[in-house]
């Protein structure tokens, strides 16, 4: 009997997990790979791609990225570049790459918009350095790391086709990936004709989850029990604690899931209202506007304007001053994005969300390098009729006026035709922030 309640108990818990699981990812790796019209990068090219990236943080020629990266991308690396600069330090990024394949992980076209999200296997290693003392302040190492590029395109050209101008009709010829026109000297974007970086970054150790925590105390019991069962049937000596096992497990196996459902609980309600949403997909997009909300605070506010509904954006502008001489350079998650409410009201869908962290800020005054940690409160939210579409790459929007990239400008505009947008059409945008990134 002991066994037979143990077998059950194993059985209840992995469905439940792989449902919840499913629930909470909600990854379908047939439809989100449907459409693939491009094709992948080869090894030389990733690896060009990846070398623009990392001489760039050596170099600081910022402008080096410009050709090959969208705006958005090439304008949160160049704020986050001109604040170093002129606190005088300096980010030396290397990858050494631990293999000769780059694996694949998203590819797909929407209208005029291709893209492909590719990762190669490496070691990652980046150096915060004082300029001023040559003192290292920081080390980030991950022996052990994918490096990620994601990179878009208009699908319809191809980089040899003859170019012609827009304004005059003369053919354009390449200035490295540029385009240039000789004759009345218009110049044109490369996303035009190649592959441009949408998103670059190395992927940091697992942070740490509550959940998956619990699931792997919860399976030591689970699995301990129907072997502590079957061995009771010969031994009758065990039967007690088989059946102090059995109890536990199944106690165990309901709290794990209140709990997990409770903790779940926004991405639920939110999952009811979308039924393609996911808490990976969420909790990126968190943290991208997390990141362009550093960046652009540290050198160039205005650049937020776009990923800001007009209150909060205005209610910023007035509260922070950024007077005390001290700088936010990096931060790193310290725990999962926790989501605790989500509900609809007012034409909008309103996502309240924690992010827990762990900021560097550098002192200008002493030169230091301080470590704070804190947990940034915040309200996003989206229009009540968007909806994600069953792909990986959240960041890739469609103009509604010429079906261009819209996600690529930098003042809320489509840079190809001009037409006006609101981003909260296509993704979440914060609508309120606390204080906590005040340093």
């Amino acid at each position: 009997m002991q066994l037979i309640l143990s077998l059950a108990i194993l059985v209840v818990f992995f469905w439940l997990t792989f449902r919840l699981a499913k629930i909470v990812s909600n990854f379908d790796i047939n439809k989100a790979m449907d459409g693939q019209r491009p094709k992948g990068l080869e090894e030389t090219e990733f690896m060009r791609y990846l070398s623009v990236y990392t001489d760039m943080f050596r170099t600081l020629n910022i402008r080096s990225l410009a050709s090959v990266s969208t705006d958005l991308f090439y304008h949160s690396t160049e704020n986050l570049i001109r604040l170093l600069t002129r606190l005088g330090l300096r980010r030396e990024v290397s990858v050494q790459t631990g293999s000769n394949i780059s694996e694949i992980t998203d590819m797909n076209v929407i209208g005029k918009v291709a893209w492909i999200t590719q990762e190669i296997g490496c070691g990652y290693r980046e150096r915060l350095i004082d300029s001023v003392s040559g003192q290292m302040l920081e080390e980030k190492h991950y022996p052990i790391s994918k490096f990620v590029i994601s990179l878009n395109k208009n699908p319809l050209r191809q980089q040899s086709d003859p170019t012609y101008c827009t304004g005059c009709g003369s053919e354009l010829h390449t200035n490295g990936e540029i385009f240039i026109c000789n004759n009345c000297g218009a110049t044109y974007h490369s996303d035009s004709y190649d592959w441009v970086i949408n998103n670059a970054y190395a992927v940091p150790p697992p942070l740490q989850n509550p959940i998956t925590l619990m699931s792997g105390v919860m399976g030591l019991f689970i699995f301990a029990a129907p072997i502590v069962s079957l061995i009771s049937l010969f031994a009758s000596g065990l039967l007690t604690v088989a059946s102090v096992l059995n109890i536990v497990a199944f106690i165990g196996t309901i709290g794990y899931f209140v709990f997990a459902f409770w903790y779940y609980g926004a991405l639920l309600k939110l999952q009811k209202h979308d039924k393609l949403c996911s808490m990976f997909r969420v909790m990126n997009r968190a943290e991208f506007l997390l990141y362009q909300f550093i960046n652009c605070r540290g050198d160039n506010p205005a650049r937020m304007r776009q990923f800001m509904d007009t209150g909060a954006y205005e209610s910023w502008m007035r509260a922070d001053s950024m007077q005390s001489g001290c700088h936010i350079v990096d931060y790193q998650l310290s725990n999962v994005c926790l989501f605790t409410d989500f509900h609809v009201a007012n034409g909008r869908q309103h996502l309240r969300a924690k992010l827990p962290l762990t900021l560097c800020v550098f002192d200008e005054r002493s030169r230091r390098l301080i470590k704070i940690k804190r947990t940034v409160n915040m309200v996003m939210y989206r229009n009540q009729n968007t909806r994600y579409q069953n792909h990986l790459s959240s960041e890739v929007f469609v103009c509604k006026g010429c079906g261009m990239p819209v996600n690529m400008t930098s003042d809320g505009k489509c840079r190809f035709c001009g037409t006006r947008y609101d981003l909260a059409d296509y993704d979440w945008i914060i609508e309120w922030m606390d204080n906590s990134l005040y340093i």
